[in-house]
């Protein structure tokens, strides 16, 4: 097969690695959650655990956290913030 071993980045690639590279500092999302009424309940080994009433989400403990899932996260609070 041609390209293979060449080191070449093919389009498809190109495209793979720019969407799911995409990150969201866990910061930023930490402002947003705390926007919403969420706040801090505990740290833990791997995740971050939030609150808001009686309702929990686990926040990965990194320092950037794909955009993907951070999108995930805000839409479920946001819902659960209603």
């Amino acid at each position: 097969m041609p390209g293979l071993g060449s080191g070449a980045i093919s389009d498809i690639d190109r495209v793979h690695v720019y969407v799911y590279s995409r990150n969201m500092k866990k910061r930023e999302l930490e402002k947003l959650l705390r926007q919403l009424g969420w706040s801090l309940l505990r740290h833990g080994a791997k995740h971050d655990i939030w609150a808001k009433g009686e309702h929990e989400e686990a926040i990965p403990r990194h320092s950037e956290i794909n955009e993907k899932l951070a999108r995930v996260i805000l839409r479920r609070a946001k819902r659960r913030a209603q």
